[in-house]
């Protein structure tokens, strides 16, 4: 930059003696360029938008009476326009639908109130795949069955199930309904289907079955949860029905002594536990899935009370976990853990006054895995890693987080006991506390031994997070860039994102994405 601003200084310094050297017959200085032409839209992009809608934006320029844009079903070769569409300058950018799975190319020009064109800008792009599969509701899928469904009478043959590559004839009447019901799956199996219309992909869901009732211990809200836990074989699976377990006046303290999985029977009527899990034993596996967490009156979701405590993997999957005090998993107890697996669940409310989210100071922990995933309102400092360990957070989003106002708050981050920490499409709003300037770093200076990777992550309307006296006092230097996410209405945990750049990059917890 200072050499340009150096060059200009020289010329303009010689204009004086060139001026006074050269004749009076100088052409005049050029004010504006009046060419025979118009010229060609520049900064043209293409987005697929819901599977098969191509959207197309380039900069709008003074003086364009209208656009031209043509359609054709190859890769810039434009040997057959398959469609052209008029456009006039407020109505950039446009959107227009095809089929799926399908190379297209585009290609505009301007035009001129006198009729001049320009040149063409051009641009290819391809349809993803089409989906007219009609979102599943909690009573579609089954320990052994699915009902599917999409737009009553549409084109379309067979379905393909995997696992196991079956292939299964669309009758007719089941083409005019709209609805098949597919018999004879396994519970707790991950199961995708593809629909056809011959050769082409009309849509696919991927989903995963119920557990099957008839292999696990049937639990319902007037049964002794804590008793029929105790008389469990290891490995043995609960499965709870809808209903209240225990009570905010009287909670329960599971305390896991064997492996066993604890499941709600219907994710989409998710039964509810009041009180917390501790362990002072060896234990192989612990999976808590599709259960709601009420924590008033106790300090964790998860203690380690003991010294003993030794587990192999800890999931937690389709969990609405809040009201504790302060942590969603303390380890003060040389408590020693393989993988802690969380996916797909919403954390909020965790005071934190007294201790931060993920606490780990002692023991030891392989590695953390925190994905897809919403954290809001509460913690201190969110992440307090002193044990070694791979730590990873992708596709989460973090809502009024390390908020406390405490000195022992210290921010998002705190991996001082070495490993890794990786962050990536994470979006953070409203982290930290307004008033300060010592609450919600991401990292404070010093606590971060950790092997860092950063990539992708979004922020907005933050306090603290990069100020003076953190680790990181860059957002490019944890990959950030500052988005307003649109949320519908955060007051009332409606996180719907509805900024289109986050959508289309995927930023944040999925279930708040359209």
């Amino acid at each position: 930059m200072k050499k340009s601003f150096k060059y200009i200084f020289l010329a303009f310094g010689l204009l004086p003696v060139i001026m006074t050297s050269c004749s009076d017959d100088i052409d005049p200085v050029i004010t504006e360029l009046d060419t025979d032409r118009a010229f060609a839209p520049v900064g043209l992009t293409a987005f697929v938008r819901n599977q098969t809608t191509i959207e197309l934006k380039w900069d709008v320029k003074e003086g364009v009476d209208h656009y031209e844009v043509e359609f054709s079903q190859d890769s810039l070769e434009f040997n057959s326009i398959i469609r052209t569409v008029t456009v006039m300058p407020d109505e950039v950018p446009i959107q227009e639908a095809f089929e799926g799975e399908t190379q297209y190319s585009a290609r505009v020009k301007a035009v001129r109130e006198d009729g001049k064109e320009s040149g063409y800008a051009t641009i290819a792009v391809m349809t993803a795949i089409e989906n007219i599969f009609l979102p599943l509701e909690g009573e579609d899928i089954a320990a052994k069955e699915v009902t599917l469904k999409w737009p009553a009478g549409s084109e379309v043959t067979h379905l393909i199930v995997n696992p196991g590559n079956v292939n299964r004839t669309i009758t007719a009447d089941e083409k005019a309904a709209g609805e098949v019901t597919i018999e004879g799956l396994t519970g707790e199996t991950e199961y995708t289907i593809t629909l056809y219309n011959n050769t082409k992909r009309r849509g696919v869901v991927t989903f995963e079955t119920l557990v099957d009732i008839g292999d696990a211990i049937a639990v319902h809200p007037e049964d002794d949860l804590l008793a029929m836990i105790a008389a469990a074989n290891d490995g043995d699976v609960l499965v709870l029905f809808p209903g209240e377990y225990g009570s905010a006046e009287a909670g329960l303290t599971i305390n896991i002594e064997k492996s066993i999985k604890l499941r709600g029977l219907y994710p989409y009527d998710r039964p509810v536990v009041y009180g917390q899990i501790t362990c002072n034993a060896a234990v192989g596996l612990l999976e808590v899935r599709s259960i709601i967490f009420e924590g008033t009156g106790y300090g964790q979701f998860f203690n380690v009370s003991g010294s003993d405590c030794n587990v192999s993997t800890l999931t937690v999957e389709d969990c609405d976990i809040s009201g504790y005090s302060n942590n969603l998993i303390y380890n003060n107890n040389s408590g020693v853990f393989g993988t802690i697996n969380i996916n797909n669940c919403y954390i909020h409310d965790i005071l934190g006054s007294g201790g931060d989210g993920i606490d780990f100071r002692s023991g030891e922990i392989g590695a953390l895995n925190v994905t897809n995933s919403t954290f809001a309102n509460g913690f201190r400092t969110f992440l307090r890693m002193q044990a070694e360990c791979n730590s990873v957070f992708e596709s989460c989003t973090f809502y009024q987080v390390a908020n406390v106002d405490s000195g022992n708050n210290r921010g998002l981050f705190r991996s001082s006991g070495g490993g890794t920490i990786k962050v990536s499409d994470c979006l953070f709003v409203r982290t930290g506390l307004e008033g300060t300037t010592t609450r919600g770093w991401w990292t404070k200076a010093g606590d971060m031994s950790a092997s860092t990777t950063y990539a992708d992550n979004y922020f907005f309307n933050v306090f603290n997070l990069f100020a003076d006296g953190s680790e990181y006092t860059d957002p490019a230097q944890v990959d950030a860039t500052e988005l307003d996410p649109g949320f519908v209405d955060a007051a009332n945990e409606d996180f719907t994102v509805t900024n289109q750049t986050l959508i289309d990059e995927q930023i944040g917890d999925p279930r708040w994405l359209n």
